[in-house]
């Protein structure tokens, strides 16, 4: 029965792989236009892959697909069904790109040629610069911090591609050996976090902008709220973070980690704990997260924990994106709640349910 079970899964993965490579290809036969003025990096990346074993092509891949920008990814996409190759590798990327960001092949979002990168030896700070417009009313900022896998829920330029329509720049916060680099050390003020943000401002001229929102998923999670109140950002937000375990992340360590920081931007960040509704280790580990940051009372302007209802997997937004649900308003809803005006009114209507896990503050219990 589970050879069976497993076979019928095989068997619909390569049926999905074949029919977004389909739809891609017929997609050029359309718009030629689209394969017009391919850059070289597209091409001589295409030579690269040519001939790999799966393997050797994933390797490569995964050096790739978590700092590309979305016009970097659509070139080198469109010149791999160029050129006819085959390819399983490029063939699952291909699949999981039309999935994730559906409007990136034929669209992609505009970020700025040269991206400004800090690098910290062990971890890296890059900043994606949108493209100049003239009738963007604001600056936006999201300091997004990557997982274990070194991903904010989907790969680099799908994430940039689902911001993009929110008029926001990006900093996205990488380590070099995520599964060995904690964001956390015994002392605040000398943890790779505290490296990070001390670096920050010297990279990215944050007075520069309006507004300044922190995301994090799974291993970036609590970081991303931790980060929001040391910068006074105006919110933070952790998807399906935790806090560290066997660590003393206690008040004395983030009143460390601030007192080597400048003064915070805001005095008033408002916190959101996310977290997938059927996933038991996620609910307790978010309980576990909101309640370590409620225990410092520390002021926070406020704090909110919510499971969103149908989800069981650890990665909620593409579950989400999967189930066919429009992701753009409830990224949106997470990060600019306060304007509504510059979202399509359908997407909107289209909201993730969600409900709040409550719990007296500071007592570490959640039901």
């Amino acid at each position: 029965m589970f050879r069976l079970l497993a076979w019928m899964r095989g068997r619909r993965e390569r049926v999905r792989l074949l029919w977004r490579e389909r739809q891609a290809r017929r997609l050029l036969q359309r718009k030629p236009r689209l394969a017009e003025d391919l850059a070289p990096e597209a091409l001589m990346l295409v030579e690269r892959f040519r001939g790999l074993s799966v393997n050797r092509a994933n390797q490569l891949r995964m050096q790739h697909d978590r700092i590309m920008r979305p016009q970097e990814l659509q070139g080198f996409l469109l010149a791999w069904l160029l050129s006819g190759d085959r390819s399983p590798a490029l063939s699952a990327w291909l699949c999981e790109t039309c999935t994730d960001a559906p409007s990136l092949l034929e669209a992609p979002a505009r970020y700025a040629t040269e991206v400004a990168v800090g690098d910290l030896g062990v971890a890296q700070l890059r900043w994606y610069r949108r493209a100049a417009s003239d009738c963007e009313p604001m600056r936006r900022l999201v300091v997004a911090f990557a997982s274990n896998a070194n991903a904010v829920a989907m790969i680099t330029p799908c994430f940039l591609q689902l911001l993009a329509p929110l008029a926001a720049d990006v900093v996205l916060v990488l380590r070099d050996r995520p599964h060995q680099q904690t964001f956390y050390g015994h002392d605040g003020d000398s943890s790779l976090l505290a490296r990070l943000l001390k670096a920050l401002p010297s990279l990215v001229p944050l007075s520069d902008y309006r507004e300044v929102v922190t995301i994090g998923y799974s291993g970036g999670g609590f970081a991303a709220a931790v980060a929001a109140l040391a910068l006074g950002a105006d919110r933070g937000v952790s998807l399906g973070g935790a806090p560290p375990m066997g660590r003393g992340i206690d008040r004395a360590w983030m009143e460390a980690l601030r007192s080597v920081l400048p003064p915070p931007r805001a005095a008033a960040t408002h916190l959101l704990f996310c977290c997938a509704e059927g996933c038991a280790a996620d609910v307790t580990a978010t309980a576990r997260a909101a309640a370590t940051v409620v225990g410092w009372e520390l002021p926070i302007g406020s704090w909110q924990t919510r499971a969103y209802g149908g989800c069981r997997h650890h990665n909620m937004l593409v579950e989400l994106q999967r189930r066919r649900y429009a992701l753009l308003p409830v990224v949106a809803d997470l990060l600019f709640p306060d304007d509504r005006s510059r979202y399509p009114k359908p997407l909107l209507a289209r909201q993730a349910r969600w409900r709040p896990l409550t719990a007296a503050p500071g007592s570490g219990a959640f039901s």
